[in-house]
């Protein structure tokens, strides 16, 4: 597991630049054949609040997004190969975040 991993890629004629809390990446034969992106907040959200929580999920979304696109390219990997979540600290809560539709 690679913590606070930097990344820097070509995205849409800009440089998107990043640091992803926690990569995981796992490999056969030494070639990377899937990747767990895990993301940590610290957002304050009540007990219970599921409305609360996914409006955190819904911002947080296409951060997690720009990550999984950035792994994908460093690796050489499909998105669907790269598992994505978010780890709310404060809840004691692990989201997992589908990867988008392709466009």
């Amino acid at each position: 597991a690679l913590r606070e991993r930097p990344f820097a890629i070509r995205r849409a004629g800009d440089i998107l630049t990043g640091s992803i809390d926690r990569l995981v990446v796992f490999q056969e034969g030494g070639k990377p054949v899937a990747a767990d992106i895990i993301d940590f907040k610290t957002d304050d959200i009540p007990a219970g609040d599921a409305p609360a929580l996914q409006a955190k999920i819904d911002f947080y979304t296409p951060q997690i997004e720009a990550y999984r696109q950035a792994v994908s390219q460093l690796l050489s990997l499909p998105k669907e190969k790269i598992a994505a979540r978010l780890a709310f600290l404060g809840l004691g809560r692990v989201e997992a975040l589908a990867a988008a539709a392709s466009k």
